[in-house]
C-alpha cells in the first residue's frame, strides 16, 4: 500500500502546494487540447500532453508541505529510458498517476522495443503490454 493515501495526498496538495493552482488551470488547458489531439489520432500530441500533465502533477505534489513523493527509483529509471528512445526516434511518452507505475504511450509498431527498453532498464519491473479497448459498455449480467 502506498504510504500516503491518494486522498490524503491531494487534500494536502490542494491545501499546501504553491504550484497547485498553475497545475490545475493547466490542466483545463490540456484537457481541449487532449480531446483535439484524440479526434486526430495524433499520439505525438496525446502523448506529450499526457506526459506533461502527469509530471506536473508529481511536481505539484513534490511541492506540498510536506512533499508526496509517489515516485520510486525505478519510476525515474523507466522515464530516463523513454526519454532515450524519443532521442533515438521512437514516439514514447510517460505517464503516471498518484503512484509509482509507469505507464508509457507508444505506436503499436514499437512496442517490442519499448518494452525490451524498459525491461533492460529496469530489470526488476514488471512489463505489461496493454492497447486500446472497445471502449465502455454495460456487460451482459451473466459476464459481471
Amino acid at each position: 500500500p502506498k504510504e500516503v493515501s491518494s486522498r490524503t495526498a491531494m487534500r494536502r496538495t490542494v491545501d499546501t502546494s504553491p504550484l497547485f493552482e498553475p497545475w490545475a488551470l493547466s490542466s483545463k488547458d490540456d484537457l481541449v487540447d487532449m480531446r483535439a489531439a484524440l479526434s486526430l489520432g495524433d499520439l505525438d500530441a496525446v502523448g506529450e500532453i499526457a506526459e506533461r500533465n502527469a509530471l506536473g502533477m508529481h511536481a505539484t505534489m513534490l511541492a506540498a508541505r510536506p512533499a508526496v513523493r509517489y515516485m520510486s527509483p525505478a519510476s525515474l529509471t523507466v522515464l530516463d529510458a523513454v526519454l532515450q528512445l524519443r532521442r533515438a526516434g521512437i514516439a514514447a511518452y510517460v505517464t503516471m498517476d498518484a503512484g509509482p507505475n509507469v505507464k508509457v504511450l507508444c505506436r503499436r509498431t514499437d512496442t517490442d522495443r519499448v518494452a525490451a527498453a524498459v525491461r533492460s532498464a529496469a530489470p526488476d519491473s514488471a512489463v505489461h503490454i496493454a492497447g486500446p479497448g472497445r471502449g465502455a459498455r454495460l456487460l451482459p449480467e451473466d459476464e459481471r
